[in-house]
């Protein structure tokens, strides 16, 4: 907390406070439906916007509206990434009011009094209580706390239990003979009941209270309760006892007892009031109460009295009383609050003692004070002892020359209600109106206003009228303040004049209760938190970034009248003005063309023209999200924002709990806030083994980049069987291979897309391994059996000492030995050799890099990253390869391809849907044609990858997505582009290329298309579809295809085979998908027989 003396002056804090409540904001809930919000201007002059060149104008409008946050504000970005510490909350603050509200950030630093607390909200709100009485105290350090009521154990013996972390101490004796103990500044008062009887005290925890059984006797207790500024004390009578009144020795230091209408005070030699003693209230269990009386007559001793406290017997003797019944003498302390504020002419801060909620009763007759009235701790409202009662209000001087709030502009405020307690009595409807005479400041205190001239009375307006029913149970109650400080602000302005507008008037609270046969008992005000006023208040104005957090999307203006979503672009297109109307209700207007405003119609939504007289469906109720973030409802429908990654639309609201609730979910960032992330980097480990389990690092540039946080950002796992991947950048290792992992920032749609290896990625084989650079092939130098012989790159020879058998040996390590001489490749720190042992030189990591290609690092030289590679780009052959340090570019010296040859290949990309139905049966047919040696996997492959099982394989089989150009890979593509690059035979090996996906024969024979483009390097026959496909009708379509083909029947005939199965039987049985009839198209000899 921040450290201050009473008196001591801080200029700069308060500065920052009076700069801030300049434009101060209050948000609300919503209003009654007829509304009368006036249509503002959509620029404010002497701006004015050339329609030639209307966003670089717009931009210097935007600057006039940027918000400087005030002392400790969170940026809306921050805020919304903020939640609620329940723990943290003051005892006085409902958990349940923060939690719907939002309050995430507390702002101390613009809390100007003891009686005040701030909140700022996580949808950027703003919710401001003030309290009648200090609900904070100033500590033996100077700092300032926050009171409480928590009773503690201490070492005392005399007394066990007190309440100490308050200005207002109290002492808890450990045998109720010792009496209580309240101690304030240099003032104490020790009250112990005059009874022969002495029992301990059981303390409980979960209400505070210290309760002492059996002192007046059999079937009767005291239970004392802790309160912020005093002690609330209950006599309790369990049954009747046959005795109704109770005595107290009572002991003060520094203060004397005095009496003023029926009430007790404790004054100090100045005369100052100290404490009092509340009305003694009498209430049974069925909530029927009844006053008593208490008298203090002086003792012996000096500062020494005792108190009787007396209850009706008739009340007591009465068979309607239930009990147990309570009698309730309790003790608090009037504390002086300290606010400060900054005169404007002198230059000065001035600190004064005050009360921030001035309050007073209001009575019919002079003579129902004494009888009926109270003081302004106790009023009763309605018909009580032959007189009328009302409760009149002023909020001293927050709206004053010198207030906090001075400088609120009416359409700023949003709600305000003054809470309340209750207590029980007729049921009845409780009207607050603003007052228009002005009463003297000095009645509050002893001496409630009685009714010496009569048009104080009826001195209210019917204006701002707001009421409220409440019924005969006692709690806490709020009523609606709101139009009231409106008027109030109005007045302040200039621009009202009207003298229930002039908050020097305050507001009357009054019941409808005003016949003896109906009795509203009391508004109870003993206690700091007894009576509070809470202004939430609001973000305003500006211009707002409006994102969807599901998506990451944001909202865009696409033309004056329709609207889409998009990722960051710096444009005013995706830019949006609130203006503010008050009761969380807002115009939206487009930055870019502000005449045009958010309009909901229906499910739609829409931009729109705003007329002189708008109704409902412009306007828009913006509120804190669970979660984070806002709702923005149409008030017109009742319906929300949403997108659900398609379109936009209005939607009846979501359960939180419902999986589509973020799609209506929106992070709202003022332009003058917002840093756009430019960049991010990702840092993993390359290889994983099966079943562990490893956070992704993401370092985000700027560092301070608006959205940075883990649901900005979206994980996928191109193979899931191999590995899965949270929403929070968590990859478990599920099965060995290796899988890219792509991370794409929602709001900029920047990506990142990297390899990882899971557990054995290659099984046990004979493979030649090739150069990605060059094209040349891993050979022994000579060939040589000598230990240590060089390992060089050169043509493809097919001798065995170009072929590597590749073993697993863990951990992510393979051995790699010559089919020629057995040998291990291996280094001997700068050159690649081969050799017998197998030591960690002579085991290899083996990865896939960015582009999809292979890595070789022995394990020996991991820690500097240096991998097998050719030392410079040439396709000479016998270059001796050599360790260099692997750099991830555009040259491809120390990346590989591992080659197999099959006679086919049948390849699923996991990003297909029901990829490898066809597999069994198709593998079955390949073999009855001769074609044994089969690859058939579901894997994540890259581009090049992929086109060596074209290049080795005979036969390939693609299962993937695709259009006229290309297919996709799990990190690239193969396109139309680069086949065009490869030599014109580099396909020379391929009988039949199958190409799974879609429109990839678009055009048939005489367009560039991939089939043809496939077909013009080498391959024999490639066959493709010429229009969009479903994936079971593709699986279908090559069983069929394989089943003719096995029987004998040539490509085109086996073609129309598989074209009519499709007609005849898949068709019928899935009526969802359309027929796709006669979709093939065959490039080569479609009459050849396998």
């Amino acid at each position: 907390m921040t450290k201050i003396n009473r008196r001591i002056k801080f200029i700069s804090l308060l500065l920052c406070i009076l700069l801030l409540l300049a434009n101060f904001p209050i948000s609300s809930v919503a209003l009654d439906s007829a509304r009368a919000y006036p249509v503002q201007p959509a620029v404010d002059d002497p701006v004015v916007i050339d329609p030639l060149r209307p966003e670089e104008q717009i931009e210097s409008v935007d600057l006039m509206q940027l918000k400087v946050l005030g002392p400790g504000e969170k940026t809306l970005a921050e805020l919304q990434t903020m939640s609620v510490n329940v723990s943290a909350l003051p005892e006085f603050i409902s958990s349940e009011v923060a939690l719907q509200k939002g309050h995430v950030n507390r702002l101390e630093e613009q809390e100007a009094s003891l009686n005040t607390v701030i909140y700022q909200n996580q949808n950027g709100t703003k919710s401001t209580y003030i309290f009648a009485g200090p609900v904070k105290y100033i500590d033996s350090d100077g700092n300032i706390q926050d009171k409480s009521t928590q009773i503690s154990s201490v070492t005392n013996g005399l007394y066990p239990y007190a309440m100490v972390d308050n200005s207002v101490q109290v002492y808890f004796p450990s045998t109720s003979k010792n009496g209580t103990k309240i101690q304030f500044q240099n003032y104490s008062i020790l009250m112990t009941p005059l009874t022969t009887n002495s029992f301990q005290p059981t303390y409980h925890s979960n209400d505070q209270t210290v309760k002492y059984d059996g002192v007046f006797g059999t079937n009767t207790a005291i239970v004392y309760q802790t309160k912020l500024n005093g002690l609330k004390e209950d006599i309790i009578l369990y049954q009747n006892v046959g005795k109704n009144s109770f005595d107290f020795d009572l002991r003060l230091t520094n203060l004397t007892p005095i009496q003023t209408d029926g009430i007790w005070y404790l004054k100090n030699n100045e005369g100052q009031i100290i404490a009092s003693f509340g009305k003694i209230i009498i209430k049974d269990s069925a909530g029927s109460t009844v006053e008593g009386s208490m008298t203090i007559t002086p003792a012996a001793n000096k500062g020494q009295y005792r108190v009787t406290v007396t209850a009706p017997e008739t009340f007591l003797n009465d068979s309607s009383t239930v009990y147990p019944v309570y009698v309730d003498p309790s003790t608090y302390i009037w504390e002086e609050d300290w606010y400060y504020y900054y005169d404007d002419e002198s230059g000065y801060e001035y600190s004064e003692s005050y009360d921030a909620i001035i309050d007073t009763g209001l009575y019919t007759t002079s003579s129902a004070v004494s009888t009926a009235a109270s003081n302004e701790d106790y009023h009763r409202l309605g018909y009580a002892s032959s007189a009328s009662g009302k409760v009149i209000y002023k909020l001293y001087d927050f709206f004053g020359e010198h207030g906090q709030y001075k400088n609120l502009q009416d359409n700023q405020i949003g709600t305000a209600h003054l809470y309340i307690q209750v207590g029980s009595g007729t049921a009845a409807t409780f009207t607050v109106q603003p007052m228009t005479a002005t009463w003297n400041n000095s009645s509050v205190g002893e001496n409630p206003i009685a009714l010496s001239d009569a048009s104080l009375w009826n001195a209210y307006s019917s204006s701002y009228s707001s009421s409220l029913y409440i019924d005969s149970t006692s709690g806490e109650r709020a009523i609606d303040i709101t139009e009231i400080l409106r008027g109030w602000a109005r007045y302040n302005a200039g621009t009202s004049a009207n003298a229930y507008d002039n908050p020097a008037n305050g507001f009357v609270l009054s019941s409808s209760a005003t016949t003896s046969a109906r009795n509203v008992t009391a508004v109870e005000e003993f206690y700091a938190d007894s009576v509070y006023v809470l202004m939430d208040t609001s973000f305003i104005g500006g211009v707002y970034y409006v994102n969807n957090i599901n998506t990451g999307k944001f909202l865009r203006r696409s033309t004056n009248t329709t609207l889409s979503t998009s990722t960051y672009s710096n444009t005013s297109n995706i830019r949006w003005k609130f203006e503010y109307l008050g009761n969380d209700e807002y115009y939206i207007r487009s930055a870019y063309n502000p005449n045009y405003i958010l309009y909901g119609s229906g499910s739609n939504v829409s931009l729109a023209y705003l007329p002189s007289n708008p109704s409902d469906q412009y306007i828009w109720e913006v509120r804190t999200a669970t979660g984070g973030g806002v709702t923005i409802k149409n008030v017109y429908s009742g319906r929300v924002l949403r997108y659900d990654g398609e379109s936009l639309s209005l939607t009846t609201p979501f359960s939180s709990s419902d999986i589509n609730y973020k799609q209506t979910t929106w992070g709202i960032v003022l332009q003058s806030d917002y840093i756009n992330l430019s960049s991010f980097a990702v840092t993993y480990d390359e290889w994983l083994s099966v079943g562990s389990s490893k956070n992704i690092q993401l370092t985000v540039t700027p560092s301070n980049a608006t959205w940075k946080t883990d649901n900005c950002f979206t994980w996928k796992s191109s193979d899931p069987s191999v590995a899965t991947i949270s929403d929070t950048g968590r990859i478990t290792a599920v099965g060995d291979g290796y899988t890219n992992i792509t991370v794409t920032h929602k709001q900029t749609g920047r990506s990142h897309t990297f390899p990882v290896v899971i557990g054995e990625m290659i099984p046990y084989g004979t493979y030649q391994i090739r150069n990605i650079d060059s094209g040349k092939y891993v050979e022994i130098e000579g060939p040589s059996s000598t230990e240590g012989a060089y390992i060089q790159q050169g043509d493809h020879h097919n001798g065995s000492y170009s072929k590597w058998r590749i073993l697993y040996y863990g951990s992510g390590y393979y051995c790699i030995w010559s089919a020629y001489n057995a040998k291990y490749i291996g280094t001997n720190g700068t050159n690649i050799i081969q050799t017998d042992e197998i030591s960690d030189s002579s085991k290899w990591k083996i990865t896939v890099t960015s582009d999809g290609n292979y890595k070789f690092v022995a394990k020996s030289s991991e820690a500097n990253n240096l991998a097998m590679a050719i030392p410079y780009s040439t396709t000479a052959d016998g270059v001796n390869l050599q360790q260099i340090a692997y750099t991830d570019n555009s040259v491809f010296t120390d990346e590989w391809l591992i080659d197999q040859e099959y006679d086919a290949s049948l390849i699923a990309i996991p990003e297909t849907y029901n990829r490898t139905s066809f597999f069994s049966s198709t593998k079955s047919d390949l073999a009855s044609l001769g074609y044994l040696n089969i690859y058939a996997e579901e894997t994540c492959m890259n581009h090049n990858f992929m086109l060596n099982h074209m290049e080795k394989s005979k036969i390939t089989i693609i299962r993937t997505h695709g259009n006229t150009n290309l297919i996709i890979t799990s990190n690239e593509s193969i396109s139309v582009n680069s086949m065009s690059t490869l030599d014109s035979d580099y396909l020379s090996n391929s009988e039949l290329i199958i190409y799974g996906a879609c429109l990839t024969g678009f055009g048939r024979g005489t367009a560039t298309n991939l089939v043809n483009t496939t077909h013009q390097k080498g391959a024999s026959i490639v066959i493709g579809f010429e229009k969009s496909v479903w994936n079971t009708e593709v699986n279908d379509w090559i069983e069929e295809f394989f089943n003719s083909l096995a029987a004998g029947k040539s490509v085109y005939e086996s073609c129309q085979d598989a074209d009519n199965y499709i007609r005849d039987y898949w068709a019928p049985n899935n009526p969802k998908y359309p027929i796709t009839t006669d979709s093939w198209y065959v490039a080569g000899n479609a009459n050849t027989i396998f």
